[in-house]
């Protein structure tokens, strides 16, 4: 598959799904989720709060006051069980893809201007979800807010950017699954298990076969649909 044709995929795909989830919920519902979270045991008080926004995201605050530090989560409920069938990876591979920049935010600029503001970042994706986070300065989570919104609208899925991360994907794939015996058993084990529902074939968080590997993947068509709703946003903050 070429970059282009696989950035294409990955467009339809993520548009796809958020279409699926812009049906913001009803009055009813906003007001379950702005209920009082469950109490945090390792918290004096219930100061954790959640709400969902008019668009439908939902967002959980958990105060935490051991550090000045703010740590931002973002999670969609998008995981490996929902690649398209003969497409493994498609969700991992998105993942990586969300750290090769926009044309405000270049390259590598979105990691390297975390670092230079004294935070990290990272990401994560499992069998029903991905996640993304930064931890930095309690100052600088609107930096960090305003990054995140600029790849999420604007990512740049160019050919330049789609094949040396697909190849970077490839040996990702290559030293934790192929080179390692015991997680080729229990990627075997997880296939045998799960014969019938999605997650069967499906490895485990960073250990997905890119698309890219097949020589003739089928071409992916504007009628995909994915599970998720509205990306959830959670915080932790001082």
């Amino acid at each position: 598959m070429t970059g282009s044709n696989f950035a294409a995929a990955c467009a339809v795909s993520l548009i796809a799904g958020l279409a699926a989830a812009s049906a913001a919920p009803d009055a009813a519902g906003r007001a379950k989720l702005s209920q009082p979270a469950p109490v945090n045991p390792r918290q004096t008080g219930n100061n954790t709060f959640q709400f969902a926004l008019q668009n439908g995201m939902q967002v959980l605050v958990i105060p935490d006051h051991r550090a000045p530090v703010a740590t931002q989560m973002l999670w969609f409920r998008v995981g490996a069980v929902d690649d398209p069938p003969g497409i493994s990876g498609l969700a991992h591979f998105f993942e990586h893809m969300m750290f090769r920049g926009t044309k405000t935010v270049p390259g590598d600029a979105f990691s390297q201007t975390i670092a230079k503001n004294g935070g990290e970042t990272n990401a994560f994706t499992d069998h029903d979800y991905t996640a993304f986070y930064e931890q930095i300065a309690k100052d600088r989570l609107p930096l960090a807010m305003k990054l995140e919104a600029d790849r999420l609208a604007n990512l740049d899925l160019s050919d330049s950017h789609v094949g040396p991360e697909r190849d970077v994907v490839l040996e990702e794939r290559r030293m934790r699954v192929d080179n390692e015996p015991q997680s080729l058993m229990s990627e075997q084990m997880r296939a045998a298990l799960h014969l019938s529902i999605p997650m069967a074939g499906r490895s485990s968080a960073g250990r997905r076969r890119c698309a890219a590997s097949t020589a003739s993947p089928p071409r992916i068509s504007t009628t995909i649909t994915i599970r998720p709703t509205m990306p959830s946003w959670s915080s932790r903050a001082t």
